[in-house]
């Protein structure tokens, strides 16, 4: 594995990322919350001044599409360049989308919604508190669907581009895996144990943070089997998975490093003396994450045996 910081080498591998992180930060010293989708639109979050709003970067134009009083948070874009996210409407928070141009409050209710997550065909899902604990909600077509209806809070929804479900239900011991599928509610996981964050693929495969009686290890599910897939002395956190089932997470040991899983085989990406975190992953293997050595972050790459420094400030 080798180590490659050389400006020109990320110029030539990465230019389209590299872009946009250089026109953020010098647009916005201030943004928070950056995602990047699959046709290369950059969202963040960011002040104006007197609250946060939401930007955008596509096709090499910067639009700010929210302009009010209230910030705005946890925006969330995707590979169409519709945008998802929770606003103050002046009494508590609500979900917003913006699409082809136009801003569509979704939610006017008396309770608060939060974090909301949109997938490929515009279907969007969020918590919502139904006035006893938080429940799941889905957009779709139009149409709001309260997915969960029961006496636990749920929390973390995530979708995939079929529109399956994946949550943590806290009940009032431990958290379970529940996935919801064709309009079907399954219990992933049922154990003494808390299970919590989980991240499903366009497969319908989930993977999650499961507790084995010593720490946090991660676990996977594919075609009905929980495979353990981590077994060490140190938390395991943040996974992440792509569309061909490769994950990505986060080891702490005696510092935070990188671990890749793809075909079988657990890799260590990365062995430093400070922490990494915020990992991503996209389709094509190519791992993102952050990297702090106690004076200032870093942005780092991995694609094909190569990790590439992107220089900061």
């Amino acid at each position: 594995m080798k180590i490659n910081a050389t400006f020109q080498r990320v110029v030539a591998l990465f230019a389209p990322v590299l872009l946009t992180v250089i026109v953020v930060g010098a647009l916005e010293a201030d943004a928070q919350l950056r995602m990047l989708n699959d046709r290369g639109d950059l969202l963040w979050q960011g002040h104006d001044g007197n609250d946060y709003e939401i930007f955008l970067y596509s096709k090499g134009a910067f639009t700010q599409i929210t302009d009010n009083e209230y910030s705005e948070d946890t925006p969330q874009i995707n590979s169409r360049g519709q945008i998802v996210w929770i606003g103050y409407d002046g009494n508590d928070n609500e979900i917003f989308l913006y699409s082809k141009g136009t801003i569509t409050q979704l939610t006017d209710n008396e309770y608060d919604d939060e974090g909301p997550q949109i997938n490929s065909t515009g279907q969007i899902v969020w918590i919502g508190y139904d006035g006893n604990d938080n429940e799941i909600f889905l957009y779709s077509k139009g149409t709001i669907t309260q997915i969960t209806d029961n006496e636990y809070d749920d929390q973390g929804p995530q979708i995939n581009s079929k529109g399956q479900i994946v949550w943590g239900e806290y009940n009032r011991n431990h958290a379970e895996i529940f996935l919801y599928s064709k309009g079907i509610i399954t219990q992933i996981t049922d154990n003494e144990y808390e299970d919590c964050e989980p991240q499903i693929n366009s497969k319908g495969q989930i993977v999650w943070i499961g507790y084995d009686g010593n720490d946090d290890e991660i676990f996977l599910y594919s075609k009905g089997i929980i495979t353990q897939l981590t077994d060490n002395e140190y938390n395991d956190y943040e996974p992440r998975i792509n569309s061909k089932g490769q994950i990505v997470w986060t080891g702490y040991g005696s510092a935070d490093e990188v671990f890749l899983y793809s075909r079988g085989t657990i890799t260590q990406l990365t062995d430093t003396d400070y922490s990494e975190y915020g990992t991503q992953i996209n389709s094509k293997g190519q791992v993102v994450w952050y990297g702090y050595d106690g004076d200032h972050e870093d942005t780092f790459l991995y694609s094909r045996g190569t990790i590439t420094l992107i220089p900061g400030d």
